[in-house]
């Protein structure tokens, strides 16, 4: 009887530790499962949003009309730099010339409160 008894027992250990890997595997699969498939959600919204945008880019493509427009567009900026860097260094000048005078009247000030 305790050979039979031992055998029973072993058995159920047995399908005991086998049904417990079983589910173990079926619960990391549908773990796993549901990682991928919000991964793949995730995926869809962001392909959205770049569907979106590219629709929002103009279809045509750039013509020499185009390029030419965007040279006479940075050929401008750079003559209004050019025009506003000539006018800072008149203005400069003119401080300088300023300065030199506003010295030249406190020395001149000083000089005659001295004597």
């Amino acid at each position: 009887m305790t050979l039979w008894a031992g055998m029973i027992a072993a058995v159920g250990v047995i399908v005991n530790l086998g049904w417990t890997i079983f589910w173990s595997i079926l619960v990391r699969r549908q773990v796993q499962q549901a990682r991928q498939d919000d991964r793949f959600a995730d995926h869809h919204v962001r392909l959205v949003k770049l569907e979106e945008k590219v629709g929002a880019l103009p279809s045509r493509i750039a013509t020499h009309e185009d390029v030419q427009e965007v040279h006479l567009r940075v050929s401008e900026v750079k003559r209004t730099a050019n025009e506003t860097k000539s006018d800072v260094g008149e203005l400069k000048g003119l401080l300088t010339g300023i300065r030199k005078t506003v010295d030249a009247i406190n020395a001149a000030l000083l000089n005659g409160a001295k004597q």
